[in-house]
This record gives C-alpha cells, structure tokens and sequence, in this order.
C-alpha cells in the first residue's frame, strides 16, 4: 500500500512540476493564487465581510480555473491525449491575456463593492496572483522570443 508523500510519489509529483517551464511555473502558481484567494475575504465594513465567491469574484474565480485547466491540458502529460483547437493567440499571449482579464474582474468586484467597504487580505492576495499569471506569460513569451533569437 502506497502511503502519501513516499518517495515514489514525490518524485512523480516533482517529474509533473519540472515538465514545466519555469515561466510556466510562474503562470500557474498566479492562477493557483488567486483560486485559493477566492475563499478568503476581500472587502469587509463593520464585521461584516465578502469573500471573492460574490459578484465579480466568481467571473475571476473561472478566468483562473480555465486558464489552470487550459495550462494542464497544454503540458507535456497531456498534449497527447487532449486535443485542444488552435487559438488564434499563442498561449503565452493566452496567459497574459488571463491575468489582464483576471486583474480586470478583481478591480470591478472592488468598484462593485465601492467605497464603504475596506479592502481585505484575500483583495491583495487576489491582485498579487493575477499579476503572477499575466508576469508568467509575458517570461514564456520572451523565452521563447529569445530562444528563437539565438
């Protein structure tokens, strides 16, 4: 019986880990970031706090989760088995343009909520993991510009 965190499952988890890029590592990382930032509060007034799960938040919450499943999808464990149609965008460019629209949905929930509200951990946390997604595509796609380059 294989026990959580034996070695054979470490390795495994790690081998999925390094098939990507580390720019892509950074992409993924801002996406997990503000899925998990979803869950915590990000406007509060008087005791009363609103998590990331409300109005414009769930718009961020499937930008975030759609942007992770395409980047699986896209890895090496899976272009053979998953057939993703062509985009008219590279999915660098893809990246970028999810944490722009990411960063977007966060800024109109704030506006949504206006100025009563004080803004909450989650809010930043949230801000931080959209710019993480949108930094992770802009690094892949000056990787590959100066691969192609050289």
């Amino acid at each position: 019986m294989t026990q959580v965190g034996t070695p054979a499952r470490d390795r495994r988890f790690s081998e999925v880990i390094r098939a990507f890029t580390p720019a892509e590592r950074v992409t993924g990382a801002g996406c997990l970031i503000v899925i998990v930032s979803v869950f915590l509060p990000w406007k509060g007034f008087d005791g009363v706090t609103v998590d990331g799960l409300h109005s414009w938040g769930l718009l961020t919450l499937l930008i975030a989760v759609l942007a992770t499943v395409f980047m699986l999808a896209r890895s090496p464990f899976f272009r053979n088995i998953v057939t993703l149609p062509k985009l008219p965008v590279t999915d660098a460019v893809a990246y970028v343009l999810a944490g722009a629209a990411e960063a977007v949905t966060i800024l109109l929930f704030s506006v949504h909520y206006g100025a009563p509200f004080g803004t909450r951990f989650g809010f930043y946390l949230a801000l931080l993991g959209a710019a993480l997604t949108a930094l992770g595509g802009y690094l892949v796609i000056r990787d590959r510009g100066s691969a192609s380059a050289s």
